[in-house]
């Protein structure tokens, strides 16, 4: 299954595309991540030299990745300069369901309890507390 991961337009200082390099440089010090992470660009308009990145796709099963995860979210969250930046991450499959992460209030054990209500019903999972 893939997760999108695309970070709040109202950053601190307005560049998103920063924010998403970090993010993917943090996620593929991870060795069970860094297979797994990819970006999605936009297609280049008419004299551009390449796309922008509109968000991180990251293509996880239902066991381990998804605490790799959490935790490399709840870190990478938690740094200072991260502080005011706000992450959804979508799941297309089951209705395209979406969570927000908000950096001024996110730890890492309710990162990893969203994840998987958010992937829930794939290989069989079961929403936390069901």
């Amino acid at each position: 299954m893939y997760l999108t991961l695309s970070a709040d337009e109202n950053t601190p200082d307005g560049e998103v595309e920063p924010l998403y390099e970090d993010l993917h440089d943090w996620l593929v010090t991870e060795p069970d991540l860094r297979p797994l992470v990819s970006f999605n660009k936009r297609t280049p308009r008419q004299g551009e030299l390449g796309g922008l990145v509109e968000a991180l796709t990251i293509a996880v099963g239902s066991g381990g990745a998804i605490t790799v995860l959490a935790g490399a979210l709840g870190v990478w969250l938690s740094r200072a300069r991260n502080r005011a930046v706000r992450i959804e991450i979508r799941h297309q499959r089951g209705g395209g369901r979406t969570i927000v992460l908000d950096a001024r209030n996110t730890r890492t054990d309710a990162i990893e309890r969203m994840l998987r209500e958010l992937t829930a019903g794939e290989h069989g999972d079961q929403p936390a507390g069901s």
